[in-house]
């Protein structure tokens, strides 16, 4: 794959995923910070640097639940 191609990955959220406590009882959603923390982790392995050596914005369009699948490309 060369450096322009596009890369894909995905997540799907685990029900058990520790971000999720408290986050809100009866109806849990993963906060942003473990979204951006989980996009800079791919960043990183697929690319060598993470979120910090890029100049990046996030918009997220809906809250993410466990068990739903994350897309990042």
């Amino acid at each position: 794959m060369t450096d322009t191609a596009v890369r894909s990955f995905a997540w799907t959220i685990p029900a058990d995923h520790p971000a999720l406590a408290g986050h809100f009882p009866g109806d849990p959603l993963l906060p942003a910070t473990a979204i951006l923390d989980w996009l800079d982790q791919l960043a990183t392995d697929a690319f060598g640097r993470g979120l910090a050596d890029a100049s990046t914005q996030a918009k997220f369009l809906r809250p993410a639940r466990p068990g739903e699948r994350l897309d990042a490309c």
